[in-house]
């Protein structure tokens, strides 16, 4: 695959924790894909990350400000996590109002979701399939 075919496509991931395997092989078949890939910081409990001394002010709106897709990737801990509402919310916020273009989900390990103010952002879910994600993905740089 071409490495730069999507270079001008920032995609941000959203992860209460971004070192889950499935977490990590996304953002690492997207950026061997060609995308430019943004995430969550780390979870506090899962090591230090120097983007928590301004993330919701200033780190999470840069970050938000240069993405095109948003995907929520999902775990054990995704429904219960403060920040994973704020990212979304701010997400669905810039896609309503057009800076994103489009607001996915990432679930291949069917965790059902069950506080029920996160549902309104599981709007678009991608395959489980890392392959078939970025043939999805693929589809809107055309």
């Amino acid at each position: 695959m071409n490495n730069h075919l999507y270079h001008d496509m920032n995609v941000f991931v959203s992860s209460q924790r971004i070192d889950e395997p499935h977490t990590a092989a996304l953002i690492d078949k997207l950026r061997e894909a060609g995308f430019r890939v943004s995430h969550s910081p780390k979870n506090p409990s899962d090591g230090h990350d120097e983007r928590w001394t301004n993330w919701y002010h200033k780190g999470l709106i840069n970050d938000l400000d240069e993405t095109i897709v948003f995907i929520a990737a999902i775990d054990m801990g995704w429904d219960s996590a403060t920040w994973m509402a704020i990212e979304s919310d701010e997400a669905r916020r810039r896609l309503t109002g057009g800076q994103i273009r489009q607001m996915y989900y990432y679930n291949p390990l069917h965790i059902a979701v069950k506080a029920k103010g996160m549902l309104p952002y599981l709007k678009e879910q991608l395959p489980d399939d890392l392959d078939s994600v970025i043939e999805t993905l693929s589809k809107l740089s055309q």
